[in-house]
């Protein structure tokens, strides 16, 4: 690496532009490796209020845990106009029979505790559910009046910086920087409290079903030679973030 500037906020600049030049394709697809990176995005706004919503904690110990089986990622404990809310985020880029499992977990606000579920997935994703199957279903309940739940596509210019910044916080100490300078730096420059993901998961839900592809109505290929392993799948521990 070369010689580092003697100025701090010069070692952030450098260090973020270094960690945003990353090839992140394979980071697209890692559901552990994009829950840290939000969740991170979200460690840096606690205290803070955006679209009505003040982000007071997080948490990615789901209880029941076994039953969880991380299949929901995290959970944002938070204020929205003075009621008390917990929004579940489950970022699911893989099969849709993945999805279905994670879904089945997103929409049981009684048994983890949410008052309402957020999926994230990308569009192209989205767009290759059928209107006869199982993971559409779901996810009508989940967007539904009853369930007030909501669809945010991942967005690969959206996501980039936050796992740039993710990236920095863990490597801090190679760009000598502690880890309250990179939260620091990160306030002043706004670089989470204007990035439009995160923006997205806290709105208020519009209610509307994404539009999918309806134009084949068999199921689809994956679902049938793909099924998950075990309702126990382990996306990975986001608690090891900053161990």
């Amino acid at each position: 690496m070369p010689e580092l500037p003697e100025d701090p906020a010069e070692r952030f600049e450098l260090a973020f532009t270094k960690e945003l030049e990353g090839d992140i394709r394979d980071d697209m697809e890692d559901n552990s490796t994009l829950a840290k990176a939000i969740f991170f995005g979200f460690e840096t706004l606690k205290g803070q209020t955006i679209d009505k919503v003040t982000v007071d904690d997080l948490t990615a110990d789901i209880k029941p845990k076994a039953k969880n089986a991380d299949w929901i990622n995290f959970k944002i404990i938070g204020t929205e106009n003075g009621r008390a809310i917990n929004i579940g985020v489950a970022i699911i880029q893989s099969s849709q029979s993945e999805l279905v499992a994670g879904l089945k977990r997103l929409i049981d606000y009684q048994t983890f505790d949410l008052t309402r579920g957020c999926l994230v997935r990308s569009q192209s994703k989205i767009d290759n559910i059928k209107k006869n199957s199982k993971a559409y279903q779901l996810l009508e309940q989940l967007v539904s009046v009853e369930k007030g739940g909501e669809v945010v596509y991942l967005i690969e210019e959206q996501i980039k910086p936050l796992l740039a910044l993710c990236a920095v916080c863990k490597k801090c100490r190679d760009y000598n920087l502690t880890q309250d300078q990179v939260f620091d730096f990160i306030s002043q420059k706004q670089l989470t409290f204007e990035n439009l993901l995160l923006r997205e998961i806290l709105s208020d839900p519009s209610g509307e079903m994404p539009a999918v592809d309806d134009e084949d109505e068999s199921l689809l290929l994956e679902d049938i030679f793909n099924p998950p392993s075990s309702d126990d799948t382990d996306d990975g521990d986001i608690s090891d973030l900053f161990s």
